[in-house]
Parts: structure tokens; sequence; C-alpha cells
């Protein structure tokens, strides 16, 4: 790979916990060089709260939690922002510090203060003042400590042909936002980037899908239109990254006269398809007490740092390697891919057969063949990259202390894979996850690692606050512990 390997050896030998600083040849920059050697720590944390999705109505009417992030403000307050489609829901929830309902506030809608294309870009300022990104209004709303609608802060919009901005909707086209702690800005980076153009009189589509950017921005929200500044422009590769598929409708061959619906498998048509590496280098950024910005953009174990204005700083590694990605491996993805088509096919046919589709057993194995020649493209077209990341996410706690995910077991993200979920080969699908998470202080030492399989909080709050969104045979719930202060400030 592509980013330098080596490592200090005493630090190698010795297994010190006080990092030494090497600079870096003309840059103003340093490189911490932590400990070989794992120190565990426990991960049992006290619990706080537990809130079950029926008992706070989080679309009680459909069942379970549905598109939820969750945000702290200062006071420890826990904002939880619901966004579903199937009802047209959304609308956040402020939950007291014993998980009180404080207050609700938003909904779709056409009057002043509604949403009516929130998207995941949600977060929350230290003094509980929220924040909602929403397409349709190409804005970010803003809403007060009260909950009350104070204001949008417009960004030029983004156009799209009628088919193409309704298919873009189904895409994996989405923005990870993050508030700053220190003025009125939020932090963004796009997680994919997507293009599609469609033939309306054809209805031939091409479509190109490509993974993180690797740029994170800092949006500023004081005035009535954003204030965009690069801070991040991380490492990304110049290939591997992207997919490409263009597909056909051919209406012509479509009998609309009788009772009989069409068949698909005599219409659709695949032309080029381009799949991104399987196990490629990931993106993922934390914003810090002071705005500065931690991130990770390569397969080793390296963690980088900005400051506010956008200047690297300092580089954390470990002498942790990545992992060959070996032929028995490549073996097995494409398996358990495949296994995911043949679920994705059988599920089709038992829609259409429960909805009452008399389109007889002929048709349903036509489509069944069409899916599965499809699905086989996508798999003979598939690349891997050749190592296993080291590391798969970097959070930031609100002390600013590092939680810094490795990357676990390679295969875990493509056992329990949904029926033709293509985008686990991006980036943004194939998460790594389910391997010990080390801490590193805010000064950059290490302080421990957490046992594999221990899952990181979907929010850090203050004084050691954080919660998780949790699912088991109970149903979902929002659980809130207390991380212990050796861990939080060490």
């Amino acid at each position: 790979m592509l980013t330098p390997r080596s490592f200090t050896a005493l630090a190698a030998v010795a297994g010190l916990s006080t990092p030494s600083f090497v600079p870096l040849a003309g840059l103003a920059q340093e490189i911490v060089d932590l400990p070989r050697a794992d120190r565990p720590l426990s991960a049992e944390f006290e619990e706080v709260y537990r809130i079950d999705a029926e008992t706070i109505g989080l679309s009680e009417e459909s069942g379970g939690l549905g598109l939820v992030q969750l945000a702290f403000d200062a006071e420890g307050e826990l904002h939880v922002f619901e966004r579903r489609y199937f009802p047209d829901v959304a609308r956040v929830l402020t939950l007291a510090t014993d998980g009180a309902l404080v207050r609700e506030f938003g909904r779709m809608g056409w009057e002043r203060g509604d949403f009516r294309g929130p998207t995941t870009g949600f977060a929350v300022f230290p003094d509980g003042r929220t924040v909602v990104q929403d397409g349709e209004h190409s804005a970010y709303m803003i809403f007060d400590s009260e909950g009350d609608y104070e204001r949008m802060v417009r960004y030029p919009r983004q156009t799209a042909g009628g088919m193409a901005a309704m298919l873009g909707n189904a895409l994996p086209g989405r923005e990870i936002v993050a508030a700053g702690r220190a003025g009125a800005a939020v932090f963004r980076t796009r997680i994919s980037e997507q293009r599609m153009d469609v033939n309306q009189s054809t209805f031939a589509m091409s479509m190109q899908i490509e993974g993180p950017t690797g740029v994170v921005e800092r949006v500023g929200l004081e005035g009535n239109r954003v204030v965009v500044d690069t801070v991040v422009r991380a490492w990304r590769p110049r290939e591997g990254v992207t997919m490409k598929i263009d597909m056909s409708i051919d209406m012509s061959r479509a009998d609309l006269t009788g009772d009989v619906p069409p068949d698909l498998s005599s219409m659709l048509s695949l032309g080029e398809v381009q799949m991104p590496w399987a196990f490629g280098p990931p993106f993922a950024f934390a914003v810090l007490p002071d705005n500065g910005v931690a991130f990770v953009d390569s397969t080793t174990y390296e963690v980088k740092f900005v400051n506010p204005q956008g200047e690297p700083t300092k580089i954390l590694r470990r002498p942790v390697g990545p992992a060959p990605v070996t032929e028995e491996l490549r073996r097995r993805v494409v398996d358990l891919m495949d296994e995911a088509r043949a679920e994705g096919v059988a599920q089709v046919s038992e829609m259409m057969e429960g909805a009452g589709i008399e389109a007889g057993a002929a048709q349903i194995a036509g489509i069944s063949d069409l899916m599965r020649s499809m699905a086989g493209r996508f798999f003979e077209e598939m690349e891997f990259f050749s190592e296993v990341p080291a590391l798969a996410d970097v959070r930031a706690t609100w002390e600013g202390t590092l939680w810094l995910s490795r990357s676990g077991d390679p295969l875990a993200s493509f056992e329990d894979l949904p029926a033709f979920d293509f985008g686990a080969l991006l980036g943004i699908g194939w998460l790594g996850g389910g391997g010990m998470i080390d801490v590193l202080s805010p000064e950059g030492s290490y302080v421990g690692t957490l046992p594999a399989g221990t899952v990181p909080p979907d929010a850090f709050g203050p004084d050691g606050l954080a919660a998780w969104i949790e699912d088991d045979d109970a149903g979902s719930a929002i659980v809130v512990r207390r991380i212990p202060e050796a861990i939080r400030l060490p």
C-alpha cells in the first residue's frame, strides 16, 4: 500500500506508553509512535437510562425505530432525530438526563419551519440549538434550544432531471455532518458522490457512485447563506473507489394490453459495470473540542490531525499492520455475496406471489434469471484491495479522547448482508468494525484497548455520557451509559 509503515524500534521493543515525537521534514507536524502491546480496558459501563422505541413513540405506527441519529448538548440532554419514509416522519425529541421526554419538535409539511426533505445531516450545538439539513429547502434549518424554529441558512441547490431526482433519493449518496464546539459551524463530508444521466425517452440510465470523497468542510451558519472552507483534503486512491452501472429498459417489448404484467426480464439489459474495491482504504473523521479534526485515510494504523485552520499538526501511529487479502478471503466474500443474491431472488418471488400478482411461474422464473444474471455481472467485476485496513473508524469524546476502531473479522460485514446490498462494496458499506477499540488521550498518549466486539457509542456527551441505539429480541431501544472517568479523562 501507499503510506509509510515505518515505526520506531524503541517504541516497538520497549512498549513504552509515553509517545515519542519525530518531526516530519518540511511540515510543521509531528509523528507520535505509540506502544505495540495492548493494555486491556473494561467495557462495562454504568447504565444511566434505557428508553425503548414504544415509550417515546418512535414510529410506533410502523414498529421500532426509523432512521435515528443522536447528539448531546452541553447540559447532557440527548437530542434524537428520527427520519422515516413509510410513513413520512421527521422530528426531533429532546430527553433529559434521566431519560424523561422534555420536548418534541419538527414535522413534515409546508408551513414555515416544516421539513420537506430532511437528510442525514443532523447536529446539535453545545447550547442546545439543533441543525437539520433539508435537501428540498436547500438549507440547514436551525431550531433554538427550546425547539422553536429560528431560521434557514441556504446553500446552492443541486439540480437533477425528474427521474434522476426521484432515483437519487434511493441511492447511497449522503453526508456526514457534525457540530463544531466553537462558533456556529458544522463539519461535513460526502460519504459518497453520485451522478446520474437518464434518457427520459428511452429509459437508458447511466449511474456513477464514488466512495468517500476525503474532503471535510467547515460550513459557517452565521449568515443567510453558508460559508464553506475546506479543512481536510485526505488521501484518496485515484482508482478503485467508483461504481458505474449502465442500464436500459426497452419499452417497445412491453405488452400492456393484457391483464398480465410485462416480463421485465425481456425489457431490461445491463451494459457497462464497474465495481469499486472490496476492502478499500477507509475514510472517517471526528471533530475535536477546539474545532480541529482527526481523521483516518489509509489501510495503515495512522490517525492524522489538523488544527482549526486546517493545518496539519501530528500523526499518531501504532505498529498494528493491515491484514493481507488472500485468495481464500476473496472466494468467501464472493460466495457470501452470491448467497445474498439468491436470498434476494427468493424475496422478490415471495413478494410477487404474496401481492397476488398473477404473472405465472414462467414470468417469475424469468425475472429471477434476470436478477441472477445482473448480480453475476457484479460479482464477476469485483476487485479487491491488497489488504484489509488496520483501522475502520475514529470517534472523539466530549473531552477529545479518541476511540479508534480496529478492523475485526473481514467477513463479518458480508455474513448478514441484506439481499442486493451492493453498497456494501463501497467504502460507505464495508465499515469493518467488530474489532478492538484503542483509546487515546487528547494529548496523543495510549490509554488502553477495549475488547473486540465493543460497540462504539452513537453519540458522546459531557461528564462521560454516551448513547447507543440497540436492537435485541425485546425490540429497539436507546441506551445511555456513563464511561468511567479513568477512560475519558486519562
